[in-house]
């Protein structure tokens, strides 16, 4: 019990030191802001009536609950509180009984709210754990999903949100944060899922669409097969998975292009009927026997893909040159004037359907010729007649040269129509005989 105060001097230092002394300001509180009106003893007297309640275990009870709620995980605050209640507890021993008993009274009180506040949060423990897992789960299936990065970063954002309420035991705060993000995350979910349907939806209907194109077309047998196992190939590395929507339709685009450029050759070859007929003789039964050859060997090159006989053909010096330089003038010739009707667009994808490397070999059987530069007197109507295509051979070679100088059949053009007069004849009008 203390039985004695003294007055202190400027900066708390008692003015004696007996065994009784108190530093009244070491806790970091004075008199009136600690106590408002509680009185203190003045210099000289004592109290003579004892103190009612039991400071020492009123001390060790906020102790024990302290530690206890250390133990248990309760708020940062309910410590703090209880940390205060014991400072205090501390200090009210500077003052009288009567006042020192009203303070203690009011700790023991504030203990009780304060032991009610612990046991509910101790309590909510269990739903702490289990929003706090439920966050984590939602986490997951935001990586998981395949929704919009604006709607991912609010709903991100909202989690944290949650997640630093519960560190602050504020279970109402986090679960409302919770509510918020999962119906965010809910509504995303379910439009990404619809978008993900019409999309599977649009790229299988896309790919039905040119199978059954493929398979209406007049394409050889084989090469629809080939051109609907490429789209079935795509359809199956589509198999559990949500690719690209510019990816799908690149890849389709890509098989329509190999579709339509081997529609556009078959749209030639068929125009191509009658081609042998065209061929013009000479009346010199060994060189129209060559020309007869080349064409009847360019002819079914041009339906079977195989070009091997017209290039060895092409590059055989045991040829009679001459007759061979007939039958590539009527090749082209025939091309351009029966074929095309003139056109050059329709006379350009025809030659096309020739191999570059095959184009080259006419070329150099043309430049090889010493009469490569001579022209012939041939009017445009008789040249039409006769299949030849411009005044000399270098005008066809040349022409033969500028159509490799760029891309092949894209099958974009449209159909070819067979005998079109549209265009002009090459070569001078007023031409020498070649």
């Amino acid at each position: 019990m203390i039985s004695k105060t003294e007055k202190k001097q400027d900066g708390g230092k008692p003015i004696d030191s007996g065994a009784n002394s108190y530093y009244s300001d070491s806790y970091g509180l004075g008199d009136e802001e600690a106590y408002g009106d509680f009185d203190t003893l003045d210099e000289g007297e004592s109290f003579g009536e004892p103190e009612v309640l039991d400071s020492d275990s009123l001390y060790r009870e906020i102790s024990d609950l302290a530690a206890t709620a250390k133990s248990q995980g309760v708020s940062a605050d309910l410590l703090k509180q209880l940390e205060e209640k014991k400072s205090l507890l501390t200090q009210s021993a500077a003052l009288s009984p009567d006042k020192r008993n009203e303070v203690l009274a009011g700790i023991a009180a504030d203990l009780e709210t304060l032991q009610a506040s612990m046991s509910a949060d101790l309590e909510q423990a269990p739903q702490r754990d289990a929003l706090k897992k439920e966050l984590q789960e939602l986490r997951g299936e935001l990586k998981s999903e395949n929704i919009d990065e604006d709607t991912k970063g609010a709903v991100v954002k909202e989690c944290s949100d949650a997640e630093q309420a519960l560190k602050n035991h504020d279970l109402d705060g986090a679960e409302n944060l919770y509510s918020e993000a999962k119906g965010e995350f809910d509504e995303a979910k379910s439009a990404a899922q619809e978008k993900a349907a019409q999309e599977k939806s649009d790229r299988e209907g896309s790919a039905k669409e040119l199978k059954a194109k493929i398979q209406d077309s007049n394409l050889p047998q084989d090469g629809k097969d080939a051109l609907v196992q490429q789209v079935e190939n795509l359809e199956n590395s589509w198999q559990g998975q949500e690719p690209n929507p510019e990816n799908v339709h690149d890849a389709l685009k890509a098989i329509e292009k190999d579709y339509k450029h081997e529609k556009k050759v078959q749209s030639l070859k068929d125009a191509l009927v009658g081609f042998a007929t065209k061929i013009q003789t000479t009346g010199d039964e060994d060189m129209d026997k060559v020309i007869q050859d080349l064409a009847g060997k360019f002819k079914a090159a041009l339906d079977n893909g195989d070009w091997g006989s017209v290039l060895s053909m092409l590059q055989d010096k045991s040829v009679d040159q001459n007759a061979l330089l007939m039958g590539i003038d009527q090749i082209v010739g025939i091309l351009f004037y029966g074929m095309a009707g003139k056109d050059e667009k329709a006379f350009e994808q025809f030659l096309d359907l020739i191999p570059k490397d095959v184009r080259q070999a006419m070329i150099n059987a043309l430049k090889a010729s010493p009469d490569y530069n001579r022209t012939c007197e041939v009017s445009p109507e008789d040249m039409e007649k006769l299949n030849i295509y411009g005044n000399t051979f270098a005008t066809e070679a040349s022409r033969l040269e500028e159509s490799m100088q760029k891309e092949d059949i894209t099958g974009d053009d449209g159909e070819i129509t067979v005998g079109s007069t549209s265009g002009s004849s090459p070569g001078d009008s007023s031409a020498e005989s070649k």
